[in-house]
């Protein structure tokens, strides 16, 4: 078996080759260079070969993506939602421009309300809502989920963060 993690310059940053026996195994990646700086950002590979103990051969080929654009979301522990108040739910920082998409779920990931997307440049960003549901219900009180998603030449990458919202 050989395990192999490719950059996104298609460079090799890991390989890991043995004999294993059959299992599950797992093994730590930063995504960081041996001086702790962020590796190329892109879309990089994970690729397995093997070869069993009747000489057939098996590969996968998973591709994943590092992007660091988004980071720092904060979203208040509880949240007031009442008729005719928009508030800001949360605030994040880009560290380059990126198309934003926001939406608040269920803790379950059901889409409640789809809040929006916009292109933001690189700084601070909030994102305003209005407490209600796709269907324009106030929301019940209960625990949500912020998820803010940036998707850029570097692919996308998202946060969430739970909050309680009271009516």
């Amino acid at each position: 078996m050989t395990s192999t993690i490719v950059g996104a310059d298609g460079v090799t940053r890991f390989t890991q080759s043995g004999s294993q026996g059959p299992g599950t195994y797992k093994f730590s990646w930063t995504g960081t260079k041996t001086d702790g700086s962020v590796d190329t950002e892109g879309r990089w590979h994970w690729l397995v070969t093997s070869v069993d103990d009747l000489g057939r051969q098996s590969s996968a080929d998973q591709p994943f993506w590092v992007n660091n654009t988004l980071g720092n979301l904060r979203v208040p522990r509880t949240v007031l939602v009442r008729a005719g108040r928009r508030l800001t739910l949360g605030t994040f920082k880009l560290t380059r421009p990126a198309t934003v998409t926001s939406r608040v779920e269920s803790t379950n990931g059901v889409v409640v309300k789809k809040i929006g997307s916009a292109k933001i440049g690189a700084g601070t960003a909030g994102v305003r809502w209005d407490g209600r549901d796709r269907r324009g219900n106030l929301v019940y009180g209960g625990r949500y989920v912020l998820r803010v998603r940036a998707q850029n030449q570097y692919g996308p990458t998202d946060l969430t963060q739970t909050f309680l919202a009271h009516r």
